[in-house]
């Protein structure tokens, strides 16, 4: 187990591929500014969440040992309360990714993402975002939203609502929803649209005459 030196964003990263940890870790300190605690498996980041507080976000390898699927998500989220939580993985099907945002994860980072992307990723979450994992296919691909619906009428009224500078919290009451299932709207609609952040969402949405 290490730990970085530098201020900033602190996060506890645990997984059992050290080669990666080491890299990423070193790169999350040095160069994005985010100190790092490292375990190589969970029971030891379990074991670190009890002994300490202070972490702004907790990173777990999927197929690290005593993951067993996403039942090592609820055993950390158990621990953290309403702290974010997130899964490093190869895996990128919807239906995985959708069953671990159900399980309380802030987010899904492929261990295909470059380390800047891992670290605005973090970033993200941190400010208590939802990150899912954009898919690999232009932008043009999708759009217009003729034929087959790519955004879900849902997914419309929340875009439509960001384009009038509304906040989450905002969407929330005008649509009787949560705020934070409005976070996961806002990052399905970022992820479908191949957009960045929800301001670029708006600007795509209004490229293609969504709105």
């Amino acid at each position: 187990m290490a730990e970085s030196d530098e201020t900033g964003p602190r996060i506890l990263f645990a997984d059992g591929h050290g080669l990666m940890l080491d890299a990423l870790s070193h790169y999350l300190a040095s160069v994005a500014g985010i100190a790092t605690v490292t375990a190589a498996d969970l029971e030891t980041a379990l074991a670190r969440l009890r002994s300490e507080d202070g972490f702004d976000l907790v990173l777990l390898g999927l197929n690290m040992s005593g993951m067993h699927g996403l039942a090592g998500l609820r055993r950390a989220k158990a621990l953290v309360g309403n702290g974010p939580v997130a899964i490093l993985s190869g895996t990128m099907g919807q239906d995985f990714i959708d069953a671990a945002i159900e399980a309380g994860a802030s987010g899904v980072i492929l261990k295909t993402s470059g380390a800047r992307t891992v670290a605005n990723a973090i970033r993200f979450m941190i400010q208590g975002e939802i990150y899912l994992p954009r898919k690999p296919q232009p932008v043009l691909r999708v759009l217009p939203l003729e034929g087959g619906e790519v955004l879900s009428e849902r997914e419309r009224r929340v875009l439509a609502l960001l384009s009038n500078g509304k906040a989450n919290k905002e969407i929330g009451r005008d649509l009787g929803i949560s705020e934070s299932t409005v976070k996961v709207h806002v990052s399905s609609i970022c992820r479908k649209l191949g957009a960045q952040n929800r301001a670029h969402a708006v600007l795509i949405a209004r490229n293609h005459d969504l709105l």
